[in-house]
């Protein structure tokens, strides 16, 4: 989609989130890009070149323009009455049921130095479970279905 001209409202941009994975803000990207809504995704390009960089980003934050962030705010945000993306837990730092399981990383680094980066590397999910609202890290045996820290 073309950025809009000239610049939009005074050009100000706004930020509308700040995934942690890639895919997950290309898939955003994507959402307000089908709403008629333009965005830039920072340090996309940075992370492909070099996949290391994705933790030291810092995450990917998308911007918009400023007099559109309400109206990005409600294209991504689910309806009420939606599953959730978590897996049935409920994150005890911030209440929301938002946790994805990572992926090993080392897997992935070591996979690319013995290949040469030869094939696509794969990289295992592992048993730790990552917030994607406040970034809590825990594992399931730590968590009870209810949220609360298991004993």
């Amino acid at each position: 989609m073309r950025p809009p001209e000239p610049y939009g409202r005074g050009g100000e941009l706004a930020l509308l989130a700040r995934p942690l994975d890639l895919e997950e803000a290309v898939v955003l990207r994507s959402v307000l890009d089908a709403n008629g809504l333009w965005c830039v995704v920072l340090g996309e390009y940075h992370s492909l070149m070099n996949f290391d960089y994705r933790l030291a980003l810092g995450g990917f934050p998308i911007l918009v323009q400023a007099g559109d962030l309400a109206t990005a705010e409600a294209a991504i945000t689910p309806p009420a009455g939606a599953p959730q993306d978590g897996l049935g837990y409920t994150c005890p730092a911030c209440g929301r049921d938002a946790f994805r399981r990572e992926r090993n990383l080392l897997w992935y680094a070591l996979n690319c130095v013995i290949t040469l980066g030869a094939i696509v590397p794969y990289a295992p999910y592992t048993d730790r479970l990552r917030c994607t609202s406040c970034g809590l890290i825990s594992t399931e045996a730590d968590l009870d279905k209810d949220g609360d820290i298991a004993p």
